[in-house]
């Protein structure tokens, strides 16, 4: 006996193996994740040309951890160029004979902050890694000869004025990049020479300065006091000429293309 012929079955569209790609499902970085990246990338992953937004704290803390200054805070901010060593002209002045005068510098970008070393034996270490230029994203831990600092975004807890370290100081803020960062304290009874010349006690590489361009003094109370000394492109004081002048904090002093500004140093130190 013959069977019935078999009914034709329901035609199927063809399957497809499922896909592990990326474009199927997406999982996005958790929000801190992205916002690190930004800090590393100056550029998009999917479009290096173009800029991506800033979001570096625009403010930072260096804090002593060890050696001659062991305990303090240095605050920086309103600049784009820290000096660390042993001149005076540095944000951070550190009593140790074995660093140069400008051993290294914290550099701060719209996108992101870096330290290099400027030392010519090549001994910043960054987290006890020799290190010639790195990246900074907080708490990392910065070893220049005898001292050890932490780098951070958060203002470190009981951080307090201290008045043993709050003098005045000028500063180049702007003008040619050799000469941005170079600073000298203003103590009651000195006085000193800005200029072109090696024998200024803050020398300038600014062609339109004059190598004895003005002189600075502060007398016991504290009062400072610029003097033009015969400038061929004279001294400006906040956007004015002047031949003679009293400067207070946060006043800006323009010689030749360079700008200066006088400032009280934020540094304090940890109450017990």
């Amino acid at each position: 006996m013959a069977l019935p012929p078999r009914p034709p079955s329901p035609s199927r569209a063809p399957t497809r193996p499922p896909t592990t790609s990326s474009a199927t499902t997406s999982h996005p970085a958790p929000v801190g994740l992205r916002l690190s990246l930004e800090v590393f990338f100056s550029g998009s992953l999917s479009d290096p040309g173009r800029r991506s937004i800033s979001v570096v704290p625009g403010k930072s803390y260096l804090r002593i951890l060890s050696g001659p200054l062991v305990g303090g805070v240095l605050v920086l901010e309103d600049r784009r160029v820290f000096y660390l060593g042993s001149s005076q002209e540095c944000a951070l002045t550190l009593p140790d004979r074995s660093l140069e005068p400008r051993h290294a510098c914290i550099r701060r970008d719209d996108t992101a902050w870096k330290i290099v070393d400027l030392s010519r034996a090549r001994v910043l270490r960054v987290n006890d890694i020799p290190t010639d230029e790195r990246l900074l994203v907080g708490g990392e831990i910065l070893r220049l000869g005898e001292t050890e600092v932490q780098f951070t975004f958060r203002r470190p807890r009981g951080a307090r004025d201290s008045s043993s370290d709050s003098s005045p100081y000028l500063e180049v803020v702007d003008g040619l990049a050799e000469d941005i960062g170079r600073r000298i304290e203003l103590k009651p009874g000195m006085g000193f020479t800005i200029g072109r010349s090696v024998q200024a006690e803050l020398p300038l590489l600014d062609c339109k300065a004059s190598r004895r361009h003005c002189q600075v003094t502060v007398d016991e109370a504290g009062a400072i006091t610029i003097t033009d000394l015969r400038s061929l492109n004279g001294t400006r004081l906040n956007g004015l000429e002047t031949t003679e002048a009293v400067i207070h904090e946060g006043d800006e002093i323009s010689i030749g293309r360079s700008l200066l500004c006088c400032r009280a140093r934020e540094f304090t130190s940890i109450g017990a």
